[in-house]
């Protein structure tokens, strides 16, 4: 069954509004947002790339959601942390929280392969070897 209308609008409430709040948000400090999500291995046929081999990890700045720096100094410490090569708005260039938010903070999406080339606990551990190796450079 569909939501109702009052569901719809408790689910926004109570959720989708407080979240984006948040990330309008942001405490002193932060310097970066980061929306981080998985990606099915190849194109599925309604994909940017349908049937094609999706990349391990694909970085996503939006054409500008972020400076294009970081995004280049992100996609070297996430190839690092992987040993493996990274694109750059490729399948991805970002998502709507990269787009919505960029006006307030600078925002990356990572996009992860779903790809079984290692367990989802070291593509973790990985990615975040990745972003403090990012947050240790001079900005």
């Amino acid at each position: 069954q569909p939501l109702s209308a009052e569901e719809i609008e408790w689910l926004l409430a109570e959720h989708h509004r407080p979240y984006h709040a948040a990330l309008s948000a942001p405490d002193d400090g932060v310097l970066l947002g980061v929306d981080c999500h998985t990606m099915a291995a190849h194109g599925p046929p309604v994909g940017p790339d349908p049937g094609v081999e999706r990349p391990w990890v694909c970085l996503g700045d939006a054409d500008g959601a972020c400076p294009r720096p970081w995004t280049e100094s992100m996609a070297r410490c996430l190839a690092e942390a992987f040993d493996h090569a990274v694109s750059i708005n490729q399948p991805f260039s970002g998502g709507f929280i990269t787009r919505s938010h960029a006006a307030e903070l600078p925002w990356i999406q990572i996009e992860l392969s779903r790809a079984p080339f290692m367990s989802d606990a070291e593509k973790r551990a990985r990615v975040l070897r990745a972003l403090a190796a990012w947050c240790a450079l001079p900005r």
